[in-house]
């Protein structure tokens, strides 16, 4: 291939994307090991191919839970252990597979006895019950509620990086609310998929701040909080989110929130 024909570029970055140009740029949404490949050719047709592995580490940010409230119920964390797993709570899957990092700190910042469930090296979780079957707590926290209000704060030093997920759920976390934060963009799991929202005043996540969420909701007719049946809307620093509808993917007959669960990643 020559130099001075007008050569073009595909390429091909191993993950299903490809592009075409001389100069392009891409993101990967998962960590491992992918083959890129280019393919230059020339005005006759001549071409050469070009391949070589990359390796994409992930960046896990800090994310940090201080109480939960749950309508009357309220989950702190004073009298559990530094560097243990809060009692009566379960962990994330992934800690199974790639080490515990939930774990009770002893501060940040000026909050005493914080949920650590991101620290910088992998993702991790907290649940009220026990739905990834895994033997991490005494006892099962499940709630069992038809409406109520779950109030906590959080804290994150990076929030484009963040990958933090929030779900009331029941049963299965297809059924209820999720609610995912990455790339400084708010995102709701719903029955046609992946959909981004904001909150009102185009209210953002802040680094190294803490931040009061409020999400009240609705499972049956009572129209708690002026909420219809399922309904559920979310505040951030007393800030609203749209109304949105619960999921149903896999139970169109939602009765209950059975299970909370805080996870800093997917």
């Amino acid at each position: 291939i020559s130099h001075h024909d007008n050569l073009k570029y595909f390429w091909n970055f191993g993950d299903n994307q490809t592009a075409f140009g001389e100069t392009i740029l891409h993101s990967y949404r998962k960590p491992g090991k992918y083959k890129i490949q280019l393919i230059t050719m020339d005005n006759s047709g001549y071409y050469s191919i070009d391949e070589d592995y990359i390796w994409i580490d992930n960046y896990y940010p800090n994310v940090d839970i201080l109480k939960f409230t749950y309508g009357r119920t309220s989950y702190d964390f004073y009298d559990d252990q530094v560097g243990e797993i809060p009692e009566g709570w379960y962990i994330s899957n992934y800690e199974k597979f790639f080490g515990r990092i939930t774990e009770v700190v002893e501060n940040v910042d000026d909050f005493y006895k914080v949920v650590k469930i991101g620290d910088g090296t992998g993702i991790g979780g907290i649940f009220t019950s026990n739905c990834s079957g895994l033997p991490y707590a005494t006892e099962p926290g499940d709630l069992n509620e038809t409406s109520g209000t779950v109030e906590f704060w959080l804290y994150t030093d990076d929030t484009y990086d963040s990958m933090i997920v929030f779900e009331l759920f029941e049963k299965e976390w297809s059924n209820g609310i999720v609610v995912m934060h990455y790339n400084s963009t708010w995102f709701l799991r719903s029955e046609n998929g992946i959909v981004q929202f904001e909150f009102s005043d185009s209210w953002k996540l802040q680094n190294n701040t803490w931040t009061h969420f409020r999400i009240d909701f609705c499972c049956d007719d009572s129209y708690y909080m002026g909420l219809a049946n399922d309904k559920f809307i979310i505040y951030a620093d007393d800030i609203p989110s749209p109304v949105f509808n619960m999921s149903h993917i896999s139970n169109p007959d939602l009765t209950n929130i059975t299970c909370l669960r805080a996870n800093s990643g997917l």
